[in-house]
């Protein structure tokens, strides 16, 4: 859809495109209420430690479900950029990535305990909450925690070449710019 854009250059008249991405957005939408439904009845109603075998696997199965999560709202960023494009009039798109970029933002301090490593893929979740929200505050933590995640591997990515890029894959989300170097 977004490497022929024809539909959203006017260049045809083929709905069908958007009709598919529009559902599909919709079941990923039920699909993450589902799941994050899913993860909060995996946290323990008492805190008490009586069963220390069962709350470690709970806990284990509790953070694996919350990387599966934050993916699927760092994908809901990414379909409702395009889906935007092409319904500029739709301002529950807008409301749902800031809320999916809200809930990223959230779920990075649980992830920062499991960091370098376990939670590295946290990097492309932060990008897609810069990427997909308008509130200035989500975007400023999103740019900080970005930044703190490229010390902590030491790539030689640059700050200014990270936020540069941003800005690229964001216009190309959105369809207003192609993706070239």
């Amino acid at each position: 859809m977004i490497r022929h854009g024809n539909l959203h250059k006017g260049q045809s008249t083929d709905t069908k495109s958007v009709d598919e991405l529009r559902t599909n957005y919709q079941t990923l939408k039920a699909g993450l209420k589902a799941y994050e439904d899913y993860m909060e009845s995996l946290i323990p109603a008492d805190k008490e430690l009586k069963d220390l075998k069962g709350v470690a696997f709970d806990a284990q199965t509790y953070y694996l479900v919350q990387r599966f999560y934050t993916f699927g709202l760092t994908v809901g960023i990414i379909l409702g950029c395009v889906l935007s494009a092409f319904d500029t009039e739709d301002t529950e798109l807008t409301s749902d990535m800031n809320s999916f970029a809200d809930g990223i933002m959230v779920l990075a301090e649980l992830s920062k305990m499991f960091k370098p490593l376990g939670s590295s893929y946290m990097q492309l979740c932060f990008q897609a909450a810069w990427v997909g929200t308008t509130d200035p505050s989500v975007k400023a933590l999103a740019e900080k925690e970005m930044i703190e995640y490229l010390a902590d591997f030491e790539t030689g990515y640059t700050v200014e070449r990270l936020l540069s890029e941003l800005e690229r894959v964001s216009r190309h989300l959105r369809l207003i710019d192609p993706y070239t170097k």
